[in-house]
């Protein structure tokens, strides 16, 4: 498995910063936002960011009325999440084919490919 199967990529549009509901977003609520889609991303939570990784929940308001984040009970979720990223369970399918794929390379290979 290569480093880039191995991590979660979170897609933002170059063209987010420039965003109407971007554009009036404090420095902070722009890095929560973004430090939140890297969560999700990674942690494969499929767009929630939980409360917890949250410092200030002023900010998530900020998130919230820019219609950028949705109110849930565990926290919040990206809007749009599976439109610009891929759900949980793919992503998993995604690493499992990847690592069935080492595993056949590297008994093809006779242990030599690392």
């Amino acid at each position: 498995m290569t480093t880039r199967d191995a991590v979660a990529w979170a897609r933002i549009e170059d063209s987010f910063p420039s965003h109407p509901r971007v554009v009036g977003l404090s420095d902070g609520a722009f890095r929560l936002y973004v430090t939140g889609v890297c969560y999700a991303a990674q942690h494969l939570t499929d767009g929630l960011v939980p409360r917890a990784v949250v410092p200030d929940p002023a900010l998530a308001r900020e998130l919230v009325v820019a219609g950028l984040w949705i109110t849930s009970r565990q926290g919040w979720i990206v809007h749009d999440w599976h439109e610009w990223n891929p759900t949980a369970d793919e992503v998993r399918k995604r690493r499992a084919a990847a690592r069935e794929r080492m595993r056949r390379r590297r008994r093809d290979d006779g242990g030599r490919f690392t």
